[in-house]
């Protein structure tokens, strides 16, 4: 009688996920970060009420559609969500570093590789928060950092300054 076994073993899995999609944010937030999660739990994921999971499903997914879909949010703290996703395509990180939002913009340059050309975009971002974290980042390109040594904010250029000389050390 294994196939009964295996229907109760689904029809379990099945009350866990409904149990935990119905508990507190925390949980589903934590079920959001599951790369391995189907299909189906992301997409009641996808719709949830919480900003919170929904970043966390950013972040997380290994779906392109899913990532599409989450990059159009009206949501920052989404949108910082697909900016930290490793699965972003180079179109989507060069969207993100147009986004509106300084938080967003700042999130991208903290978690995946950027080219020459976002680079230099956010090298001369409207925001000194962007600006100041492109010059305090490690592996900010030489090239940048000179850039952004003749930032017109003295804390940007200092910064530039200190990550410079680190990168000839």
């Amino acid at each position: 009688m294994p196939p009964q076994d295996d229907l109760r073993s689904l029809a379990h899995a099945k009350l866990v996920r409904h149990r935990v999609l119905a508990a507190q944010a925390t949980l589903r937030r934590l079920l959001a970060e599951e790369e391995t999660l189907d299909r189906d739990t992301t997409e009641h994921l996808l719709l949830d009420p919480s900003e919170e999971v929904r970043e966390s499903l950013a972040a997380h997914t290994p779906f392109p559609d899913v990532l599409a879909r989450l990059l159009t949010s009206q949501s920052a703290l989404v949108r910082a969500g697909v900016a930290q996703n490793p699965r972003t395509t180079p179109e989507q990180r060069h969207t993100l570093t147009r986004d509106r939002s300084a938080r967003v913009r700042a999130t991208l340059l903290k978690f995946v590789d950027l080219d020459d050309e976002d680079l230099r975009l956010l090298a001369e971002d409207r925001s000194l928060n962007v600006r100041w974290w492109l010059a305090t980042w490690p592996t900010t390109p030489r090239e940048i950092l000179e850039l952004l040594l003749q930032d017109p904010n003295e804390e940007v250029s200092r910064q530039a300054n200190v990550t410079l000389r680190h990168h000839r050390s």
